[in-house]
């Protein structure tokens, strides 16, 4: 944890006012320690909340912060939902990975994740596909039907976290028999 090597407020409000520069790179960074902070800051919400940057680097880098930040702030996780619909895979593969691991629990945060089983983008897929796995294990029936129709994805590995996902979750024997009718095309 960073915040055990400096002192709490001397490096965070040093980081809070780098996130805020137009210097890709240093925003990017700073982003990135802070969201390696545990716990989060208290600035550092508000510092990651108003970056508004074109660099994809670190929109990725401002989601991890802000995922970092999201169960105690609803900004954060509305930010994180808003970052499911950025134009760049890799923002939304972010988000993905955030939204299942740090609200779990959230109807509207699982909502997002298996709206990204669709996307465009075979890793965003691969992603809300672990996310759906590792952290949805009581969600309906209707999550593992979507899994199983991944089963069929043209990429491998949206394929095989499709697989991984459904075996952690548990399909009832409707979905068994699915599975082996995909697995047979």
């Amino acid at each position: 944890c960073l915040q055990h090597v400096y002192p709490a407020t001397e490096a965070t409000d040093a980081l809070c006012r780098a996130v805020q520069s137009q210097d890709a790179g240093l925003c990017r960074h700073a982003a990135w320690a802070l969201a390696r902070m545990c716990p989060a800051p208290v600035n550092a919400g508000k510092a990651l909340l108003g970056v508004k940057h074109r660099s994809t680097d670190v929109r990725v880098a401002v989601v991890a912060g802000l995922g970092n930040l999201a169960r105690s702030s609803r900004e954060a996780a509305d930010r994180l939902l808003e970052a499911c619909h950025d134009t760049e895979p890799e923002v939304r593969r972010a988000a993905a990975w955030w939204l299942g691991r740090v609200l779990p629990d959230s109807d509207q945060a699982t909502n997002a994740v298996v709206a990204l089983l669709t996307d465009e983008n075979a890793g965003v897929r691969a992603e809300a596909a672990e996310a759906i796995g590792e952290c949805h294990r009581d969600r309906p029936s209707s999550v593992v039907d979507l899994l199983i129709q991944l089963l069929a994805d043209p990429d491998e590995i949206v394929r095989d976290r499709a697989q991984r996902s459904i075996h952690i979750i548990g399909p009832d024997d409707r979905q068994l028999e699915a599975i082996v009718g995909v697995l047979h095309d």
